[in-house]
């Protein structure tokens, strides 16, 4: 697996200029933009360099298709006179105008829809600065902000927040993400409001596109597109690859038909997005409930999001996945911190599973929990036996022992909730 990478953003609609090998990089990864819109990404060895712009531009026409089809009739795009490797720099100049024609219009602000944002922090200053400068250069300010303060160990991050006069600060004295995520909620006075978390930067038109994506009356909750924000490491590099935030450059609409279709298996609701990028009416609080204090960091683990996205599915709502709305996060350095993050991942898995069973009556979540996991966990473990392990089976263990404490977590809560 090569590390590191060189993230490379660019904007097909300027000139490209070619690349070449860097002392200290393995490659690039590249992220294709249209209009402050992101279209497609592509890794790029240096095996493959140097690549001129036109090649470059030329990879990013087919990389971005996929993305294309959802905005132009399949047969308007299958007779372009691009279906080529072998165009010129005028031919790629005319075809990424024809595609800019075809991007539907931002909608103007819906001023009346006010925007909370709330980040749950812990003892993270450095991060937590980044993250409210970022949110300083919107395109449509957000109504609020609100910085909810877990459990500190000190008053640092209450006195940074003196740079930023229009943030407001919550203390939360009880650990756990989704404490303070219930803290924000009861703190906010938006129609929408809107997360993110403290190790991440936004895009400057993030809140412009999540407002945009509200405007449908259907839509209840939004997610984004979560890019790294660098791939120095290599855990870095292996979370990105096998473990990602980011849901891909396509345009996604989850019905309750998403549950109703999945009866007898598990609905995979972590399809629907990541909680460093996702928003709600303010509404969907007083009519589902708030976050889960049994899941995400500072107790099971994770999953506090993919459980109430299932919780607004089988209440009838709508869950919109656009990824306009871009932020960029802070994946891991370390492989003893992206450890501790795999373990909780599956920890939080098996708790969410539980609880949306526990709720709903889902057969399907108890029988991904007790054979479909099980059987494959057992499969990994066989290619390792025989040899045939790949990069992705370098966690596996904390794989499996984060599915075991899953499993007491949950009925060691349970038993004291009882």
């Amino acid at each position: 697996m090569r590390f590191p990478l060189k993230i490379k953003h660019i904007d097909l609609m300027e000139t490209v200029t070619g690349l070449e090998a860097e002392k200290g990089i393995e490659g690039f990864y590249l992220v294709f933009w249209i209009h402050n819109i992101p279209f497609g990404r592509l890794e790029v060895s240096t095996k493959r360099l140097p690549m001129s712009g036109v090649d470059v531009r030329l990879n990013a026409l087919w990389v971005i298709m996929p993305a294309l089809r959802q905005m132009a009739p399949a047969e308007m795009l299958d007779t372009w006179p691009f279906n080529s490797y072998d165009l010129s720099q005028r031919d790629l100049n005319f075809a990424f105008r024809e595609i800019a024609a075809m991007l539907p219009r931002r909608r103007p602000p819906d001023r009346s829809q006010r925007v909370s944002v709330v980040i749950c922090t812990r003892n993270r200053t450095d991060e937590i600065r980044k993250c409210l400068t970022s949110l300083m250069r919107q395109s449509q300010p957000p109504h609020e902000i609100i910085v909810v303060d877990n459990a500190p160990q000190s008053n640092a991050t209450h006195d940074i927040l003196g740079q930023f006069p229009r943030v407001r600060y919550v203390m939360e004295p009880r650990p756990g993400l989704d404490w303070a995520r219930n803290a924000g909620v009861r703190n906010s006075r938006g129609d929408i409001i809107a997360f993110t978390d403290d190790d991440v930067t936004v895009h400057e038109d993030w809140i412009a596109r999540i407002s945009e994506s509200f405007q449908d009356p259907k839509v209840t909750a939004v997610t984004g597109l979560v890019l790294p924000e660098q791939l120095r490491t290599f855990s870095q590099v292996y979370f990105e690859r096998y473990w990602p935030l980011g849901k891909g450059f396509i345009t996604r609409r989850f019905s309750p038909a998403f549950l109703a279709g999945i009866r007898h298996g598990v609905a995979p609701v972590w399809e629907i997005g990541a909680g460093a990028n996702m928003a709600f009416r303010q509404q969907v609080f007083i009519k589902f409930g708030e976050f889960d204090e049994r899941l995400d960091v500072g107790a099971a683990g994770c999953s506090g999001d993919s459980e109430f996205w299932y919780r607004i599915l089988a209440g009838g709502g709508y869950c919109l996945y656009n990824p306009a709305a871009v932020v960029f996060h802070r994946h891991r350095v370390e492989m003893k911190a992206l450890r501790r993050q795999i373990y909780g991942y599956m920890k939080g898995h098996v708790t969410a599973l539980f609880i949306q069973y526990e709720k709903f009556g889902n057969r399907g979540n108890l029988c991904w929990l007790l054979g479909g996991l099980p059987k494959y966990y057992l499969q990994r473990l066989g290619r390792c036996l025989w040899c045939k392990s790949s990069h992705k089976d370098r966690l596996l263990v904390y794989e499996i022992l984060g599915y075991m404490a899953g499993f007491l977590f949950y009925f060691y809560h349970t038993k004291i909730k009882g």
